[in-house]
């Protein structure tokens, strides 16, 4: 078994858009989705996000790079993700606007998966705790292959909810579609 991270801040091509704005209509709550909290009640039918000026690129790519930890990407991920079995996720629709706040002419979703598995191998990651005893960060995870549930293919850690763990299948799936700016980094696993 093989699992993989997904990384949220590729920095593939500087022509690629890049997020750095809240979405438009949540307020306060947008912290949901970054934290695998469901939203879906909450989340504005007209959901956006509009470029942010520092940012000049505007290609188009599958993931969409952004500063708020969230998993945006296009359709053809989003139906692949959709169409896992196991797996317990919301996906959420969002325009995104140019720097002209002008709707672009392609589909995105968020991506928020509400599994949590408590896999963590908190002596051989690299953590940095509180003084309370709390995770505060982690630098490197390790990962229980014992604790994971194989119906489970996307999900995220309780010490690090906004980084998003996927399975070997799904990895293979999301590869076969050749996707722009989709990055993956292998997780440790004792």
């Amino acid at each position: 078994m093989k699992l993989f991270m997904v990384n949220t801040r590729p920095y593939v091509d500087p022509d690629f858009c890049f997020l750095r704005k809240i979405i438009n209509g949540l307020g306060g709550d947008g912290y949901r989705l970054a934290e695998g909290l469901p939203t879906q009640a909450l989340y504005p039918k007209d959901a956006s996000i509009q470029l942010a000026d520092e940012d000049p690129g505007m290609k188009l790519p599958s993931l969409v790079g952004n500063t708020k930890r969230l998993l945006v990407v296009e359709d053809a991920i989003k139906d692949v993700i959709e169409e896992l079995e196991g797996s317990n996720v919301e996906c959420l629709p969002l325009i995104i606007k140019n720097h002209k706040a002008k709707n672009i002419d392609k589909s995105y979703w968020v991506i928020n998966p509400l599994d949590f598995v408590d896999c963590l191998d908190l002596k051989a990651s690299e953590i940095d705790f509180r003084s309370n005893g709390e995770v505060a960060r982690v630098h490197k995870h390790v990962i229980i292959e014992g604790k994971l549930d194989p119906t489970i293919d996307i999900f995220r850690i309780p010490q690090d909810a906004t980084r998003y763990i996927i399975s070997e299948n799904l990895a293979r799936k999301i590869a076969q579609l050749k996707p722009t700016n989709f990055t993956v980094d292998a997780v440790d696993l004792v």
